[in-house]
């Protein structure tokens, strides 16, 4: 009979833990998305090859695994001067996908020296092909298709960013 209280105490103890772990897990995935909707925002400015200003953008960053991981996917709209600024602790080699993004996006890749390296321009939405940096990055841009081209955004020119309006 003490062999079976032992039994019963232990799958209490087991559902309690089990309990707590499923209120943690209900805990991170509200705040997680309530973190990130109101994280501050970057501004970046970008210059083109001769120094002078081209564009700016208000962007959110990703900087923590789950922003990083989810970037600008599920989302149908993106304001026209917005974008995300992807925050990486040193330049590499850096491969995105557009699966489950809805938006078309330019890609653009910067090194530590902030400096453009590679811009992938259009990217197709839902699409699972790989795109790679073709250069060791730090930083990854994404902004509305199109703006590479009319911000004359090119390998070669810099990019600045600094705290921006929340």
């Amino acid at each position: 009979m003490l062999e079976l209280d032992k039994y019963f105490a232990h799958i209490q103890d087991m559902k309690k833990k089990l309990f707590l772990c499923i209120v943690a897990t209900i805990l991170h995935l509200i705040a997680v998305p309530l973190y990130s909707a109101t994280s501050p925002k970057i501004l970046v400015i970008t210059n083109d090859k001769k120094g002078g200003q081209s564009c700016e953008f208000v962007v959110e960053a990703a900087v923590t695994y789950h922003e990083l991981a989810r970037g600008l996917m599920f989302r149908n709209k993106l304001e026209a001067e917005g974008g995300m600024l992807f925050f990486f602790v040193d330049d590499a080699m850096r491969s995105f996908w557009m699966e489950n993004t809805q938006i078309p996006l330019d890609i653009v890749f910067i090194n530590s020296s902030f400096t453009v390296v590679h811009v992938h321009r259009n990217a197709k939405p839902m699409d699972q092909t790989t795109i790679s940096s073709q250069f060791p990055a730090q930083y990854v841009l994404e902004v509305n298709a199109g703006k590479a081209v009319s911000c004359r955004i090119v390998p070669g020119c810099k990019i600045n960013f600094r705290a921006g309006p929340r």
